[in-house]
């Protein structure tokens, strides 16, 4: 048998293979229309927040809601029915203490690898990882939206700026935040 029929049948055969093992396609993402996310700031860390002097605010559209969680409209975005893909959310924290403010917005829960929630540092508009999503759980709501709720861990890089913004140590790379309650409604997909 000469080289170049061998060739040929290799490559037949590789191709077989890959059209076999190949990944199905993924579902074309469907547009967020809204609702909210609801931030539980974990008890530890609002003690924790409190003994190094840092108070924690809502900005703009950003309110708090009757349980003392803050609330961040949902304005858009897209998933797909497995839940891979980004929803942006209006209004942010305000983190001060003494003249140091820092101030982040514009917040996006990212799903599309290692979930995370990404923000822009406000006035600036440099965007970073705040923080990581954990122990995330899926359920139904009411009205046909979908409630994902996560644990929120700062980053490695989110508690360095943190620590040298507020002349600490004492913030780590998983310090839990809180927990995030986002509900979201899906549109018509595009």
């Amino acid at each position: 048998m000469s080289v170049r029929p061998l060739i040929a049948a290799l490559l037949a055969v590789a191709a077989t293979f890959a059209i076999a093992v190949a990944p199905a396609q993924a579902a074309d993402p469907i547009p967020v229309t809204g609702v909210d996310t609801r931030l539980a700031l974990d008890p530890a860390a609002g003690a924790a927040l409190t003994s190094l002097g840092v108070r924690v605010q809502p900005t703009t559209a950003a309110t708090v809601d009757e349980t003392g969680r803050v609330v961040f409209p949902i304005t858009g975005g897209s998933l797909t029915p497995e839940l891979k893909g980004t929803v942006g959310h209006s209004g942010g924290l305000a983190l001060k203490k003494g003249f140091v403010n820092i101030n982040v917005q514009r917040f996006i829960i990212d799903l599309r690898g290692e979930p995370k929630l990404n923000v822009e540092l406000r006035g600036l508009g440099i965007r970073f990882d705040l923080a990581r999503l954990t122990n995330i759980s899926v359920a139904a709501g009411t009205g046909g939206a979908t409630v994902v709720t996560a644990d929120v861990e700062l980053t490695q890089f989110a508690a360095s700026v943190l620590n040298f913004a507020f002349g600490t140590r004492a913030l780590t790379s998983g310090f839990k935040l809180g927990t995030a309650t986002a509900t979201v409604t899906l549109g018509a997909a595009s």
